[in-house]
This record gives structure tokens, C-alpha cells and sequence, in this order.
């Protein structure tokens, strides 16, 4: 499906969260390691199987769309974040210091 607001071009799976789970908490070492996680999820499509694929380590992006379902909701939601220079997620996120992105 189109990706709306994020600009309706194809995508490429870095994570998927399940929140009901333990899995991705605040405190998870998979946010600070570059270890996968069930890679078998990536090729699933939008559903509840969790999966972090080495794309959260390689793959440097200027433009993220996070594409999110809320518990207990059928309905996709969207933000988009903007970075002015290529970065991966494990980059922005490992150190554990805060950066500003546009969202917040």
C-alpha cells in the first residue's frame, strides 16, 4: 500500500514492535546492540511478528516513516522524521543521548 504522507514510495523494513510485548522495552539491550531479531518477520508485511533486521545497523536514511497501529486499532498512523544528514536508527539511538528530530 502507499505510504501517504511519508510520499507513497516503497519502503524498507528496518523493525517491527509489537507494544503488548517485553520484547523492544525502553530498556532492551536491541536497542543498543547490533544484534537481529527474528529476521523471518521482515518478510511478513504489516503485522504483529516483532523482527529487527540488520537494516536498523546499515541502512542510512534521511527520511524515516514510522508506520504505527495503535493497541486495539485497525487504523495505520504515520509520522515521518527528517534528518538533514544520513544516519542510521542504530546510530541515533545506541548512545543513549537524546537528539531533536522534527517530531520532538
Amino acid at each position: 500500500g502507499s505510504l501517504g504522507r511519508c510520499g507513497g514510495q516503497g519502503g524498507t523494513t528496518i523493525m517491527k514492535v509489537d507494544g503488548r510485548l517485553k520484547t523492544f522495552r525502553y530498556i532492551s539491550y536491541l536497542w543498543t546492540s547490533e544484534a537481529v531479531h527474528q529476521v523471518s518477520g521482515g518478510q511478513t508485511g504489516f503485522d504483529d511478528k516483532e523482527t529487527k533486521l540488520r537494516t536498523y545497523n546499515h541502512l542510512p536514511f534521511t527520511k524515516l516513516c514510522l508506520v504505527f497501529r495503535p493497541v486495539a486499532s485497525q487504523e495505520k498512523r504515520q509520522v515521518l522524521i527528517e534528518r538533514d544528514s544520513p544516519t542510521t536508527l542504530y546510530d541515533l539511538i545506541s548512545d543513549g543521548q537524546y537528539r531533536r528530530t522534527n517530531v520532538g
